[in-house]
């Protein structure tokens, strides 16, 4: 049983992929802005569930919540950088502060809460660290660029380059950072956005089916690091 901490746990891959860990026997740290979100996923899991209310961009509150977190769990083993939000050229035109909330959320958001957790997995076994990026911030997809996303390809690049970095710095330590690309799938990040196809478009794979992935990459043997994932939706299927 290991204890995992996701961060954007109140919803979509980050909720599923807590209620999947703890199918399989661990325990999971919910984090996210939204309470009342994260209540109702605590008390679908069940006992194996705690929750703590962070806005992970937030230097003073991820300092204190990591603290928090290793208090209640007694220990960080595995953190899932799983928050992020999403924008595109149409939407910025209208809103042109979404260009800030994403570098917020999706660049500080995961370096200000991993180096909070990092003391903590560095005295885990064997510390794992998933930090959820996209096709759009690799060039190994055939879904990898595109000319609409410049604010959220330049925030999953920026993830990208932190990660190498992060996995080069921990090395010594015995802490692993698996970078994990997946294409476009069924969430609410482009409803809350506020683009109007949000769901159940062709180009959308199943959170369950990514959510399975995910896990079985985050859950390999101990002697097994599976240093970085891309996939995608299969057109020819």
């Amino acid at each position: 049983m290991k204890n995992i901490v996701i961060t954007g746990a109140g919803s979509g891959l980050g909720a599923e992929t807590a209620r999947q860990l703890v199918k399989l026997g661990h325990r999971v740290g919910l984090v996210g802005r939204t309470k009342f979100k994260l209540d109702a996923v605590a008390k679908e899991i069940g006992d194996n569930a705690f929750v703590f209310e962070c806005d992970v961009a937030d230097r003073d509150q991820t300092s204190q919540i990591a603290e928090l977190i290793n208090q209640e769990m007694g220990g960080i083993d595995y953190l899932v950088n799983a928050a992020g939000q999403w924008t595109e050229e149409i939407l910025e035109k209208d809103k042109p502060e979404l260009r800030e909330q994403i570098i917020r959320t999706n660049v500080l958001g995961v370096i200000e809460f991993t180096k909070a957790c990092i003391p903590y997995l560095e005295k885990a076994e064997q510390g794992r660290v998933l930090n959820v990026i996209s096709v759009a911030g690799t060039d190994e997809s055939k879904d990898s660029i595109s000319g609409d996303w410049h604010t959220y390809q330049a925030s999953k690049w920026a993830v990208t380059g932190y990660s190498k970095a992060l996995k080069k710095s921990l090395e010594a330590k015995k802490v692993q950072v698996i970078e994990f690309h997946p294409g476009g799938f069924e969430s609410d990040l482009f409803e809350t956005a506020g683009n109007k196809d949000a769901h159940n478009e062709p180009w959308m794979m199943q959170t369950r089916d990514v959510a399975e992935v995910l896990v079985f990459g985050l859950t390999r043997p101990k002697d097994m690091y599976m240093e970085k994932i891309v996939f995608s939706k299969d057109y020819n299927t």
